[in-house]
């Protein structure tokens, strides 16, 4: 079904993630960013899960005929392998609960993304004269962002599927450019929508502002544990400071995955509030050659 867009809290976070940017603590990034969170959730569960078994029964089936493979060696980290199971179970409930919440409003990448295609000349769009409300665009919308009764298509949220171009019996939805002067893909503007769009903008920008101020505060917080971080914290070679290191890795964890020695291990807070989860030295699991 359609569900109205959440733009306060969309907002919100996307100022939040870029405040705390701004003064070096890329703490939300750290937790919401996709593409870091994908990285450790290969390196953090499928390796220790999949990898290592995988390599330890290949090594053992080859020893068996004469011819020895060393396995991988895997040192998991328990604070890693906890932390990062919770976020993917947090994801895949809000997944099976609410479908695509995750990408149209807590990801601040997904929200960043929308804000461009709001602005974009080509969007699925309503034919009034051809729609008959009968819902069935609605059903297959992955996104939840058509609304039949007002014969709209939030651009912020459509991910471009085109099911409800199939869903279509009528031909009232196409992909195409939109006309000027009409507000994001809506097939007529009147003035409840334009209100409507009016309000969503006040909450989106409210929630930039408070974003923002919520960063403010949490920077505030967090640098008094920057000297204490900096001194006991072992960062990866090349790091060239720890300061500098601790504003910009999004802990992805690729390094991780790549170190030969497995040196390099995921960390929880071993570096305080502004290194969550990024990655550090850790001697007993190996060497740095």
């Amino acid at each position: 079904g359609y569900r109205r867009p959440l733009g306060a809290l969309r907002y919100g976070v996307l100022g939040l993630t870029n405040a705390l940017l701004a003064a070096g603590v890329p703490v939300a990034v750290n937790l919401l960013e996709p593409y870091s969170l994908f990285g450790r959730i290969v390196q953090n569960l499928v390796g220790p899960g999949l990898a290592y078994p995988l390599s330890r029964g290949v090594s053992a089936a080859l020893e068996a005929v004469g011819v020895y493979v060393q396995p991988l060696a895997w040192h998991v980290s328990l604070a890693a392998l906890v932390s990062t199971g919770a976020l993917l179970a947090l994801l895949t409930a809000l997944t099976v609960l609410r479908g695509r919440l995750y990408c149209n409003t807590l990801c601040p990448v997904g929200t960043a993304l929308g804000l461009l295609s709001r602005f974009s000349r080509w969007a699925v769009v309503v034919d009034p004269g051809a729609c008959t409300r009968c819902g069935r665009c609605v059903e297959v919308c992955p996104a939840e962002c058509i609304d039949v009764e007002a014969g709209a298509v939030d651009a912020s949220r459509c991910v471009s599927c085109f099911r409800c171009l199939s869903a279509c019996t009528f031909g009232a939805l196409r992909y195409g450019r939109r006309r000027r002067g009409r507000l994001g893909s809506r097939a007529r503007v009147g003035g409840a929508l334009v209100t409507a769009s009016r309000r969503r903008f006040l909450h989106g920008a409210a929630g930039l502002g408070a974003g923002a101020g919520l960063a403010l505060l949490a920077a505030r917080l967090t640098g008094g544990s920057r000297a204490g971080a900096a001194s006991s914290a072992i960062v990866p070679p090349g790091a060239i400071g720890v300061s500098r290191f601790l504003s910009t890795c999004t802990a992805c964890h690729l390094c991780v995955t790549r170190c030969p020695t497995r040196v390099l291990q995921p960390s929880l807070l071993s570096a305080g509030p502004r290194g969550l989860f990024q990655p550090r030295l850790d001697y007993h699991a190996g060497r740095c050659d």
